[in-house]
């Protein structure tokens, strides 16, 4: 358990890592070789040395006594290994060594470990319907184990934990679905809006002509009415008070200022509603959260294999 809470730790701090714009170094996915602290069928590190007054060490000087603090962190999986695995390789060759076949047991336990991460980072298909139904999660994973040739028990420990690492990239995928789903509403919304603005624009175009067939009529009597030197006529149709050009005036500037409203509410719904759809967008795109999360899953999946492992030697020992 101890070395589970480590590793956990070192997990999530390469992901604030990542969160703050630092580099992530990804799992290592080759478990099969010198990064896997490989354990013996009684499930205690792999023992090559000898002992001496404080305690039992392997080749990699690591401690194995489970009071120390620091034996529980050396001993752990090399997760980040960038030696291409050769912290635990004198450990890992003699136990190969010793069980026939297990190599080749391993890159297949191996293989349908690092399948189940990487259907939680794959879009959804038939192939990986479980990751979305939690409760379903154990049945499944259990089968793909069981399939690959590996005998653990559904409520192993390992797996236990296994199945909780899930919960990450779930809840981000589930996040990410469901702000592609409330953006591509926003979308919607988005367009209808558009169209009204073009609706009140040609609404705004049609009144401004009217108020210029208008303006044009008043302007045309008064012009006749000079014409035939009807001065103050014409000047009522121009300056006078309800049917003259001066009220069309008014009018338009009403009409004005109406719009003007209308125009500031529908740009202000665009305004908003195009930043929903933008951060929506935004979070639905967050692929990179998704794999660092799924970093947490492919870390857990050490323990898992290790399983495996210890019940592949206990088969060989019943076998043999």
């Amino acid at each position: 358990m101890r070395s589970f809470v480590i590793a956990t730790v070192l997990g999530l701090t390469k992901i604030a890592m990542a969160d703050i714009g630092g580099s992530l170094t990804s799992i290592h996915q080759e478990r099969c070789s010198g990064v896997l602290a490989v354990r013996d069928l009684n499930g205690d590190a792999w023992q090559i040395g000898t002992d001496d007054a404080s305690g039992t060490y392997n080749s990699t000087g690591c401690t194995l006594n489970e009071d120390s603090t620091e034996g529980v962190t050396g001993c752990g999986h090399d997760f980040y290994s960038k030696d291409s695995g050769e912290r635990f390789k004198r450990e890992w060759d003699d136990m190969v060594g010793k069980y026939n076949g297990i190599g080749s047991a391993c890159e297949k336990f191996n293989d349908a470990l690092n399948k189940i991460s990487q259907d939680f980072q794959d879009p959804p298909s038939r192939s990986n319907q479980y990751v979305s139904s939690p409760p379903n999660w154990k049945r499944s994973v259990a089968k793909i184990l069981h399939d690959s040739g590996c005998a653990i028990s559904k409520n192993d420990d390992n797996l236990e934990q296994f199945l909780e690492s899930f919960n990450y990239p779930f809840q981000q995928k589930l996040r990410m679905e469901n702000a592609r789903t409330a953006a591509g509403d926003y979308e919607d919304k988005i367009a209808d809006l558009q169209q009204k603005w073009k609706e009140e624009r040609q609404a705004l175009v049609d009144t401004m002509k009217k108020h210029g067939d208008t303006m044009n009529r008043w302007i045309t009597r008064a012009d006749l009415e000079a014409a035939n030197h009807k001065y103050a006529d014409a000047t009522a149709r121009l300056l006078g008070g309800e049917n003259s050009a001066r009220a069309e005036i008014g009018k338009v500037r009403a009409s004005i200022s109406k719009h003007a409203v209308d125009f500031e509410k529908l740009a202000h719904k665009l305004k908003r509603d195009s930043l929903r759809w933008s951060k929506l967008n935004q979070i639905a795109g967050e692929q990179e959260r998704l794999d660092v999360l799924t970093e947490i899953v492919r870390m857990n999946a050490y323990d898992v294999l290790v399983t495996c492992l210890v019940n592949f030697q206990l088969a060989y020992d019943d076998d043999e």
